[in-house]
């Protein structure tokens, strides 16, 4: 019930010539349209004179109090392909809609190169509807990178029965994450090293230059003896930022004794990329063969 319907009898002392009928009004959580009802006077009597009814009738309004909130479902989210954003309303009684900008404030990622959306538009929801989306297209490129954001924002809530407002995080911030990854590898499987040249050098090489990134080496025998046919090398291997190639000297010794070649192996490990993802391929160990 809207309302708590009664009748009685309104009195008037001598004198008074105002009186108050209290209706009692329901208070609900519906978003609906305003809402009447009607209050008719009847039978007047008076002690003195004659009376008249004039205006028999009053018309009451019930006004829509309730607030329609409108807000995003998450305060952020990740994306690396097309992404959908949603934002929800609490009451979906009747229609509703807001106003929403794409890539304002503090955005780092760039409309047509980043990402493509409609930049700004409305979102409207039907009736009896509770969400509503707005899609963004992630463009993918072969660049590792920093993970870059776009921002959303939600303003001018309407909603057809009571108020409407926009609450919770806004604006809600999409962060484009890096999707590329930096393969680092030997530049070749296997090389050959004289016993005297001093040294065996191996370089690795990684396929994305763009940021710093890192990798793990470690030397073991192969058919080769650490210290007797060459000292054991491990570390890190750096890459700077727009390096492609770094590279790993092993020190060989040379003896006077007539033998086979020998072999050591060289082993990567635990790749660590500044932006994006980080793999080692093609053959790991690398295999150095010592001739004699």
């Amino acid at each position: 019930a809207d309302y708590t319907a009664n009748s009685g009898t309104l009195t008037f002392s001598e004198s008074q010539t105002s009186a108050t009928i209290s209706v009692s009004v329901s208070e609900d959580a519906l978003t609906e349209d305003s809402e009447t009802f009607v209050i008719t006077l009847s039978n007047v009597s008076v002690d003195i004179g004659n009376a008249a009814i004039t205006g028999a009738t009053h018309t009451v309004t019930i006004t829509d109090d309730d607030t329609t909130n409108i807000s995003f479902a998450l305060a952020n989210s990740n994306a690396t392909t097309t992404h959908n954003v949603t934002v929800n309303r609490t009451d979906t009684n009747g229609t509703a809609s807001v106003q929403y900008a794409v890539g304002g404030g503090s955005s780092t990622a760039s409309s047509g190169s980043d990402y493509n959306a409609t930049l700004s538009g409305q979102l409207d929801f039907a009736d009896g509807v509770s969400t509503a989306t707005i899609p963004i297209e992630i463009l993918s490129d072969s660049i590792n990178e920093s993970n870059e954001t776009v921002e959303i924002q939600l303003s001018s809530p309407v909603s057809q029965y009571g108020t409407s407002a926009i609450t919770g995080t806004n604006p809600h911030v999409v962060t484009i994450t890096d999707d590329d990854v930096t393969n680092i590898s030997f530049s070749s499987g296997s090389q050959t090293v004289a016993e005297d040249a001093v040294n065996a050098t191996v370089t690795v090489t990684r396929s994305n230059t763009n940021g710093t990134a890192q990798v793990n080496y470690a030397t073991s025998d192969g058919s080769a003896s650490e210290g007797s046919d060459y000292n054991d090398t491990n570390g890190i291997l750096n890459f700077a930022d727009g390096v492609a190639n770094a590279t790993i000297t092993i020190p060989i010794t040379d003896d006077i004794v007539n033998e086979d070649s020998e072999t050591l192996n060289v082993t990567l490990s635990s790749p660590i990329a500044q932006y994006g993802a980080v793999a080692i391929t093609g053959t790991n160990p690398h295999v150095v063969t010592i001739t004699d």
